[in-house]
């Protein structure tokens, strides 16, 4: 009865191999159809980042909105060849603002171009919010030239939805002494996603900072000095800062994203170089509590519900 039930299986085993097709190569590298896919608050629109030919080498790319729950194309709003709306954030019910990014290889990963643009999810109303590729082009609708020229980003958005967003501006240097920590500043502005207008909540006097804001106010400033260590700040007005010590920040400290109540930081963090654990401190780096971690893998994407 043991060597029949064996026969049997090897049987079933040798069944399903042939039934069982390859898939193509080409299955593996093709570009994916979907992705950076963002829901409005109000859960009635999707919004999705739609690549028009996944086999090319010269893919180009959508936004998309899509209707909730049918899926129904409300708009679709094609980029220049090569150009991937990257990171994509609803600032209300019906406005959206993506930062732009572009591919320089096929399945390379696309980098950044500074460009930030809002439009409305029927396809109306789109303004280049930031741009310094078209900086100051008679025809362009850059409306934020009040800003300085740098590498801009959005930061965040506020708990409750309210048109507006941060944008961190990693200002260009001033001067070139070969080290961009002491020769160049980092900022934070709170913009209006319809009209463009830009106001400064924050800045440090270090480049290549990240910051995050409670309240309208910059308060936390991360980031690598010109020899990889970390560096994190700390303040209460968005200008004088104070710097965390290496015994409360670690080897890595990447904070994300201040607490409804402005009470707490979640970070991803190490102390020892070890893989990245998700933490939760005070915004002075004390009562750090581990929320996350693993010993061998690194907490990576990390997704919140604003309010609680």
């Amino acid at each position: 009865m043991r060597g029949f039930f064996l026969v049997l299986c090897a049987g079933a085993l040798f069944a399903g191999a042939a039934f069982a097709t390859e898939l193509p190569v080409a299955d593996f590298v093709k570009h994916p159809t979907l992705t950076n896919p963002a829901l409005s608050p109000d859960g009635k629109y999707l919004a999705v980042a739609v690549s028009e030919n996944t086999d090319s080498t010269d893919a180009k790319y959508q936004l998309a909105v899509l209707q909730l729950p049918n899926l129904k194309a409300v708009s679709r709003l094609d980029m220049a060849p090569r150009y991937v709306p990257a990171d994509i954030h609803w600032v209300s019910n019906t406005r959206l603002i993506m930062a732009l990014a572009r591919e320089t290889g096929t399945l390379e990963a696309p980098s950044g171009t500074g460009d930030i643009v809002a439009v409305d999810y029927d396809g109306s109303h789109k303004k280049t919010l930031y741009s310094v590729q078209h900086r100051g082009d008679a025809y362009s609708n850059v409306n934020s030239l009040d800003i300085p020229i740098g590498g801009a980003s959005i930061a965040e958005l506020p708990v409750q939805p309210n048109g507006h967003f941060s944008l961190n501006l990693q200002v260009w240097p001033e001067n070139s002494n070969g080290t961009d920590w002491d020769s160049s500043k980092s900022q934070l502005y709170d913009v209006d996603a319809e009209t463009g207008h830009a106001v400064k909540i924050g800045e440090i006097q270090h480049g290549s900072m990240n910051l995050l804001s409670y309240n309208g106010v910059a308060r936390v400033a991360s980031g690598t000095d010109d020899h990889m260590e970390t560096e994190v700040f700390i303040s209460s007005d968005g200008n004088h800062w104070t710097k965390l010590p290496a015994s409360l920040t670690g080897k890595y400290f990447e904070p994300l994203t201040i607490s409804a109540d402005g009470k707490h930081l979640y970070a991803r963090a190490s102390m020892d170089g070890g893989p990245n654990q998700l933490i939760e401190c005070d915004l002075d780096g004390g009562n750090r509590k581990v929320l996350a971690s693993d010993p061998f893998a690194s907490v990576s994407n990390v997704l919140f519900e604003p309010v609680t």
